[in-house]
């Protein structure tokens, strides 16, 4: 007699995963990996690599959610190789995982800082040449504006006095420079002319043409 049992024996191979916290900031950055891996039998074995041979033999771990810091700034593959109970592998290597800078200067210079509205001012950003990211905010209080072009130009559309915030960052790691009431934007002037302005009694009815001349 034969019996035949259907998925009497499930095999499920082992999916290596993984995440970590923070994945950029400024040197020495302190990153927290969390195991994610999911397997059938459990998982037995991990083997972490950073992609950090500077560090030494701190490079690898077989804890399951280890802690590795990063002493030197760039960009870092990082790989996890898990084994199931029955020996079962899966490995999954993350390009370009965590990022590591070097705090940078931030600064910046307008062309011109005072003009009628509506004010197109373009803006000169000094921060050192490292940096690879940038975020400018243009505010009155009541209008902003936002930017994350290296050297932006700016047209204002509102009035008054603006303050420029610029955070440059490197991998991650920002340097924050403000500068209250870095522009003030003219309200419009209105101006007009007439022609003509003197007229004879006799000369009705009277035709003037109105000229607009206003600022803004």
């Amino acid at each position: 007699k034969t019996t035949i049992v259907n998925n009497f024996i499930n095999i499920t191979f082992p999916a290596a995963n993984f995440s970590a916290s923070p994945v950029k900031g400024c040197i020495p950055l302190n990153v927290n990996f969390s195991d994610g891996s999911t397997a059938n039998p459990v998982v037995s074995q991990w083997v972490w690599d950073f992609g950090d041979p500077a560090s030494g033999a701190n490079n690898t771990s077989v804890l399951q959610s280890p802690l590795h810091i990063y002493n030197d700034t760039g960009i870092y593959d990082v790989q996890l190789i898990i084994t199931n109970s029955e020996g079962c592998t899966d490995t999954i290597i993350k390009n370009d995982f965590v990022m590591v800078g070097q705090q940078p200067t931030a600064d910046f210079i307008p062309k011109i800082d005072t003009g009628c509205h509506p004010f197109s001012v373009p803006f000169t950003n000094l921060s050192e040449a490292f940096t690879d990211e940038w975020n400018w905010t243009f505010t009155n209080g009541v209008t902003t504006y936002n930017s994350t072009a290296f050297s932006p130009t700016q047209v204002f559309s509102d009035t008054g006095d603006f303050d420029i915030t610029l955070i440059a960052s490197h991998h991650g790691c920002p340097n924050t420079l403000i500068i209250d009431n870095a522009i003030f934007v003219k309200p419009a002037k209105p101006i007009f002319t007439a022609t003509p302005t003197i007229f004879c009694e006799n000369d009705l009815p009277y035709t003037v043409t109105f000229t607009d001349a206003s600022i803004g």
